[in-house]
């Protein structure tokens, strides 16, 4: 189960689903307070950061360098 999270057109409010990820579609969705259909979801950009040796130069290239 996720929690996504969405802001309606109409009355500017935010608020959360949950659902499972099979489930999930990102049509738009009526809203919980005002009950227009124009909630659309917000995304959100993930957190992923590669630290380390090896990200570019090493993984998966022996003794080569990937990048000359």
């Amino acid at each position: 189960m996720a929690f996504y999270t969405y802001e309606c057109g109409n009355c500017g409010n935010e608020f959360n689903v949950r659902e499972n990820m099979s489930e999930h579609s990102t049509d738009v969705r009526e809203c919980k307070y005002c009950h227009v259909k124009e909630a659309e979801q917000i995304l959100f950009p993930s957190m992923l950061e590669f630290k380390g040796s090896g990200f570019y130069e090493t993984t998966g290239k022996g003794k080569e360098k990937a990048w000359k």
